[in-house]
């Protein structure tokens, strides 16, 4: 089943069951709302446009940070494929363009689950990002004429690792303690103020009712699901790594053959 279509279920049952329980609630407290006086319009209305341009606002960014994820996850693999390329101008390249491969292939099956599970990079991968520049060092060049392509290709090199370093400050997002408080807070808050502006319990109050619950609930999974790029519904696969990864099996596939998992 479609992860999706479980999540916005649950979302969907609790936001039956919300205004249920304040209708309920009403009943018990309120006699259908001939006791109290209806809560202040603009107070409602001044609370409710707070907390929609704090969600708004929380989607806005963390949308922003995904994409830049998916940015850092393509230059980093452009980075491998572009150091792939370099380096075959150079004699018994092999070594390197394997260490390439090793890493690429590490980072599908080891990084990414480590990722996804515990949002932290894996130390074997790390491992092996390192094995790629001792990889390098062994290419360095005795021809002279050759010093300039081996300088571009530790400048590409050096932007895979810029982007690898990103792509672990990206992990946990930006949604700090104090945020989620807000967010919880301000939902209980929403809850208390249908409560108290619909005393009188009409089926289209309470229609809007589990529309507004939904929509709010909707938003902060939305934020939750976002927060960590690499984790969750919504993620940032590593297509862009196993693309360049078959690149290079096209372009050297006895050189940087590499077993699954290995």
């Amino acid at each position: 089943m479609d992860p999706y279509v479980k999540v916005f279920s649950v979302i969907f049952l609790v936001s039956l069951f919300i205004p249920a329980v304040l209708y309920l609630l009403r009943r018990f407290f309120f006699r259908c709302g001939r006791q109290v006086r209806h809560i202040s319009g603009t107070t409602f209305s001044l609370f409710a446009s707070l907390y929609a341009f704090f969600l708004g606002f929380c989607v806005a960014t963390l949308w922003n940070d995904f994409g830049v994820a998916k940015t850092v996850v393509t230059e980093e693999a452009n980075a491998l494929h572009g150091a792939s390329c370099f380096s075959r101008e150079f004699n018994d390249s092999g070594g390197f363009r394997k260490a390439l491969a090793l890493y690429a292939q590490s980072v599908i099956d080891e990084e990414w689950p480590e990722m996804d599970r515990n949002l932290a990079m894996h130390a074997h991968t790390g491992q092996l990002a390192k094995q790629l520049w001792d990889a390098f060092r062994a290419l360095r060049p005795t021809n002279p004429a050759d010093n300039v392509l081996y300088a571009s290709l530790g400048n590409v090199l050096l932007e895979a690792s810029r982007q690898r370093n990103a792509r672990a400050l990206l992990l946990n997002g930006n949604i700090y303690p104090p945020v989620w408080v807000i967010i919880v807070f301000g939902f209980f808050g929403s809850c208390v103020a249908l409560f108290c502006a619909n005393p009188d319990q009409e089926g289209g109050q309470l229609l809007m009712e589990f529309v507004v619950v939904f929509t709010v609930l909707s938003c902060i999974y939305f934020i939750y699901d976002i927060s960590s790029p690499f984790s969750g519904t919504l993620n940032v696969p590593p297509d862009a790594f196993q693309n360049i990864l078959d690149r290079m099996r096209e372009a050297a596939p006895f050189v940087t053959e590499v077993m699954p998992g290995s």
